[in-house]
């Protein structure tokens, strides 16, 4: 299925990041595994994915890429109606992203904030 095709080449990803040593690779294929799983309710493999992303993130010191990983920590919790973990998740991805310069991934983190608000 396409699905499982799209899970096995990001495995893929994934692991020649690993290879390479290209952290910011591997943190970008884990974004991808994290919203693939998430979207298809697998959502503890999509936290662990993310979670292995925002220790990267962490490691790199890199803002935006962790502004990121709470987002996507938040989205998941927000699926799981668990507004409280989202929110908190969002607001951290809101004060990552404004320190890391990037205006799109602000303005993407105020968005979910404000949604979340709502």
């Amino acid at each position: 299925d396409e699905a499982g095709l799209c899970i096995r080449e990001n495995e893929l990803v994934i692991a020649h990041a690993r290879e390479l040593g290209w952290k910011l690779g591997e943190a970008v294929g884990l974004t991808y595994r994290a919203d693939l799983l998430g979207s298809r309710g697998a959502y503890d493999a999509a936290f662990d994915a993310a979670g292995a992303m925002m220790r990267l993130a962490a490691e790199l010191n890199h803002d935006g890429w962790t502004g990121s990983a709470h987002v996507i920590r938040g989205w998941l919790a927000f699926d799981l109606l668990d507004l409280r973990a989202a929110i908190e998740q969002f607001r951290q991805a809101f004060e990552h992203t404004e320190r890391s310069g990037s205006q799109y991934l602000h303005q993407r983190a105020a968005a979910f904030l404000a949604s979340s608000l709502v």
